[in-house]
């Protein structure tokens, strides 16, 4: 929903790369890789979907993803509840972020994550 002219990507920083996802129609939406202090940092920002963060997640120290009760716009907790477990297994730190319901999502993940 925000103009074109009122922001600028700067996609060439060496550390940081962008990665397109789904959110709304109306707006396009990114999440991103971030490479820092030899760590690498994947964000999902606004999504509906993980399938655009799947190539990075094998070689990531900590992952922040959008979760919701819900899904729709979100992506819906109970839905990936196996992959994060999977990346938690692989020693990713996961923390969850944008909950609707923080309540619901920690009994449903068992606690398991940051929040």
């Amino acid at each position: 929903g925000t103009l074109e002219d009122a922001y600028e990507i700067i996609d060439n920083l060496p550390y940081l790369e962008f990665i397109k996802t789904e959110h709304v129609p109306s707006i396009d939406a990114y999440g991103f890789k971030l490479t820092i202090f030899n760590k690498n940092i994947i964000y999902t920002g606004d999504t509906n979907t993980l399938v655009p963060f799947l190539p990075y997640l094998n070689n990531c120290d900590e992952f922040y993803v959008d979760v919701s009760r819900f899904g729709g716009v979100h992506l819906k907790i109970d839905d990936i509840i196996p992959e994060l477990k999977a990346l938690k297994e692989n020693s990713v730190n996961v923390y969850l972020m944008h909950m609707d319901d923080k309540e619901y999502i920690k009994n449903v993940t068992n606690n398991e994550f940051n929040c």
